[in-house]
This record gives structure tokens, sequence and C-alpha cells, in this order.
């Protein structure tokens, strides 16, 4: 079991890690490429619009194929789009194959989570649970000092080949520790088509609106307005569908549930406060202030260290404290630094941060 609870755990970590590997070495993909800003701005794109778009049929594909299977299929599928990306001769192709990357790492994510509650007895699920939550947040961090060592050391066609090691490893590890289920056919009956397209497709389209919005100076686009337009008719369908359908793919009657409404508040908000810090610091200090991917890297080692060490002290206090109050102190914590970091001016280096 443990050895098919490490599998998960590092497919998740492989799936998350590329979202920033190929993002932060985007320039020099670009290089290899001969691509333009604007044409080179799709290939992170591809990728985090059709991860996204996979987490609802993968949560629905769970119940059917079982957990184990749709890790084994993710993983496989992941290693071998990882392998023939650097090969593409256009960047058609290439954005293909960075779609099909981001549907089969989007299939893992959620698998990871129904894995550790399935396969741990009770009292050590929050371990589990605690180990998922420090893959997902060290993961950025982690992304720009292994992105500085393989641009340093390797070349960028590595950025893509990482993965067929973990992927492989992967779909062995969870092969030899995980259960089989037998596959339920019978649900297919109860197959929610219009649902999880509309979920699926809307937030794609959300997603593409914040991925390019910037770059194409937001709503004076006519893209990104038909995105967020597109994005809001597709979600709004999907949520009066779900509430009047017998049994749909997601039930949004879970958000008025008050812990898991309140608990999904406060991971959007820290995942914000997380992923912004690890794009927007390296971006600065590559970009504003000269510094080498490899130079800022340190940086962003020190803020995955203590994580690394406070994690299991979390998981002790969370037996012996009001959880509440953890998440509580956390907050404060994290918004602390978000503020003090909020006067950044172009004398900061990495110093400051």
């Amino acid at each position: 079991t443990l050895v098919g609870i490490g599998a998960v755990l590092l497919g998740t970590f492989t799936s998350i890690l590329n979202a920033r590997l190929t993002d932060i070495g985007l320039a020099d993909i670009r290089g290899a490429l001969g691509l333009s800003f604007d044409e080179a701005s799709w290939i992170t794109t591809a990728y985090v619009v059709a991860e996204v778009a996979a987490i609802p049929a993968a949560v629905w594909l769970r119940g059917i194929l079982s957990p184990t299977r749709g890790v084994i299929l993710g993983a496989a599928l992941f290693s071998v789009f990882s392998l023939a990306a650097p090969f593409s001769p256009d960047l058609s192709i290439l954005l293909s194959l960075q779609a099909l990357r981001g549907l089969s790492a989007g299939v893992l994510i959620p698998m990871a989570y129904a894995v550790i509650m399935r396969h741990l007895p009770q009292h050590q699920r929050l371990y589990g649970l605690s180990f998922y939550a420090l893959v997902s947040a060290t993961t950025p961090s982690l992304s720009v000092s292994l992105e500085a060592f393989i641009l340093e050391h390797l070349s960028w066609e590595f950025l893509f080949w990482l993965n067929i090691v973990p992927g492989a490893l992967t779909v062995f590890a969870a092969s030899y520790g995980l259960a089989h289920d037998p596959v339920k056919y019978m649900r297919f009956r109860k197959f929610d088509g219009f649902g999880l397209l509309a979920l699926s497709l809307g937030l794609a389209a959300l997603v593409a609106a914040l991925d390019q919005g910037n770059r194409l100076d937001w709503l004076q686009s006519g893209l990104i307005v038909g995105f967020l337009l597109a994005g809001a008719l597709l979600i709004g369908a999907f949520f009066v569908h779900a509430l009047l359908h017998p049994n749909p793919v997601v039930s949004p009657r879970l958000l008025w549930r008050r812990n898991i409404g309140l608990g999904l508040m406060m991971m959007f908000a820290s995942r914000i406060a997380v992923m912004s810090s690890a794009f927007i610091v390296p971006q600065y200090l590559i970009r504003i202030q000269g510094y080498r991917a490899l130079e800022s890297s340190d940086l962003f080692l020190a803020t995955a260290i203590p994580q690394l060490l406070l994690a299991p002290v979390a998981v002790w206090l969370c037996y012996r404290v009001d959880p509440r109050n953890l998440l509580a102190l956390g907050g404060m914590l994290m918004g602390g630094g978000v503020l003090l970091s909020a006067n950044i001016t172009g004398l900061w280096a990495s110093e400051e941060f």
C-alpha cells in the first residue's frame, strides 16, 4: 500500500511540476524552436487548459475504472507524450502534445486524493493528506531550482524528458502496490455527458482567459472577452443542469456544506498566494534584476525547506490543537508575508524577498 501511495504522490508531483517547468523555461524553448513570444505563450496555456479540463472527467472515471487504473493510464500517457514533445516538427504538433500531456496530468491529480482516502486507515489518512498537500505546496518552489539545473547542465529537451523516469516508476509502483477493482460498466448508463462537457469546457475557457489575459490586455481583446463569456455561460449552464440532474458528474450542493465551502475558499486563496509568488518573484528577478535562473533558485529552496520541515509538525499538532486554530495561524502568516511583499520596488533583489 505504501508503495502505491508513493506512486500517486510521485505522479502528482510530476504533473504539477511540469506546468511550472515549461513556464519558467519558456524562453529557452522559444529560442530553440525559433518561435515568437506570442506563439510560445500558448505552449504553457495548452498544458494548463487541458489539465484543468481533464479533472472533472477524471473524477467521473475514477468511479468506473478505479483509481489504480486511472493512475496507471495517466502516468503512462504522460510519459509517452513527454518523450515525443521535443521531437515536434512545428508549433501545432507541440501544442497538441502539450494538450495531451495536460489531459493525462489532469487525470493524476484527483486520483491521488482518492487513493489516499481509500488505501490508508483512518488514523493514517491525515499523514497521507499532509504529504499530498506538501507535494502541491512545495513543487512550485522546487521547480525553479530544478529548471535552473536542467538549463545549466543539460538542455531544454530535458524539461520534457525529465518526466519519463518518474512516470514509469508511477506505473510500476501503482501496478504493484494498489488494488485493482473491476471495471463498473453499468455506471456508463448514468453518464452525465452535458454536465461533464459544460463544466470541462467552461473551466478551460476561464483558464485560457486568465493565462492569456495579461498578454492580450484583458478586456481590450475580443478573444479574452469571448473566453470569459463562454466560460461564464458554460459554468452557469452546468450549475443549472447539475441542480436538476439526478446524478450530476459533480454536485454543486457540496459547496453549500459549510466545512466544504469554507475549506475550498481557503484552499483557493492559499493557492493564489503560493502560485503568484512562485510565478511573479522568479520572473521579476530574471527580467528586472537580470538574475540567471540558477541564481534565483536558492531563494525558492529557502521557501521549500520550511514547508518540508513543518509538514509533519502540523500533522502532529492537528491531533492536539483545534485544526481551525492552525488554519487561522497559517492564514495570518501567509497574509503577513504577502502584505510585506506588496511594497516591492524596482530596487528589490533576492535578499528583500
